[in-house]
């Protein structure tokens, strides 16, 4: 039986000091990922997505449990690469520089493959904005270029810190066809969210809930209705007096779905003309 891509067992990792108090992130969390599989976690803010996707990359260590990559502690064995959730800093380069400067960070390390720009700019539908400055790129493309940089060292597996949380529909949809490209090339993916929803397009073959410090399946509890409103302050305001714990994001409302239907959401919407 071959080993799973990416293990994670009874993962503890707490910030702070003894003096100021130490507040934990993680608190015996566990995870099970097979080769080339798409798996989302789910959680709010605060939650420990960040902390558990660095762990993972081999970028933070755990004060209790372990990591494994393909069944070994060395991380080489799966060069796992962690991508954040836009390219950040340096935005007055170009995509390509961009990418040419993370390449240079690489080759500082000396472990694996030589970066291959090239390659990860072509997976991730890049070539035609090679020139334009990361300052300039849409939240969308943004995204994509932040998944290029970790995809440059032939990582084996990839995890994706929210990259979807803020992008429209469309590029939600174009973000999901780089992936099931990038998964078709054989590459484990990990993509964390603070809505399961917003995983649809995605396909992936589970969703896990973050909460707590530990990993849990994800329910329909935690699914929400995102609608465009034209007037997104005063329609809150509106809704909130009927629909508890809606809340605005940029120009939609959000409408967690624990106590309401869909339906029922969007009659209390017609019924206050919104």
């Amino acid at each position: 039986m071959q080993p799973a891509a990416l293990e994670l067992r009874g993962v503890s990792i707490s910030y702070g000091t003894p003096t100021t108090g130490r507040t934990p992130a993680l608190d015996g969390a566990s995870l099970t990922v097979a080769r080339s599989e798409c798996v989302g976690i789910a959680g709010g803010p605060g939650s420990g997505t960040t902390t558990l996707l660095l762990c993972a990359a081999g970028l933070l260590g755990a004060d209790a449990g372990s990591v494994r990559w393909f069944g070994s502690h060395r991380w080489i064995a799966g060069r796992a690469a962690y991508a954040p959730t836009a390219a950040d800093g340096h935005p007055y380069l170009s995509v390509r520089a961009w990418l040419e400067f993370a390449a240079a960070q690489r080759d500082d390390d000396g472990i694996g493959p030589e970066p291959d720009i090239s390659a990860a700019m072509w997976l991730t539908s890049l070539s035609e904005f090679a020139r334009i400055r990361v300052g300039h790129l849409t939240r969308g493309v943004s995204a994509r270029v932040a998944l290029a940089g970790a995809l440059i060292g032939s990582p084996r597996i990839v995890l994706c810190d929210r990259p979807c949380d803020l992008l429209s529909p469309a590029e939600r949809h174009r973000f999901a066809q780089v992936v099931d490209a990038i998964r078709a090339s054989g590459v484990t993916i990990v993509i964390a969210t603070r809505e399961p929803t917003l995983l649809a397009e995605l396909s992936p073959c589970r969703v896990h809930y973050l909460a707590g410090g530990r990993l849990g399946p994800a329910s329909a509890n935690d699914a929400a209705l995102e609608i465009d409103v034209s007037l997104p302050i005063e329609a809150r305001s509106r809704l909130a007096l009927r629909v508890p714990h809606v809340y605005r994001r940029g120009r939609a409302l959000r409408v967690p779905l624990e106590r309401y239907s869909p339906e029922q959401v969007l009659s209390e919407c017609r019924s206050l003309g919104i």
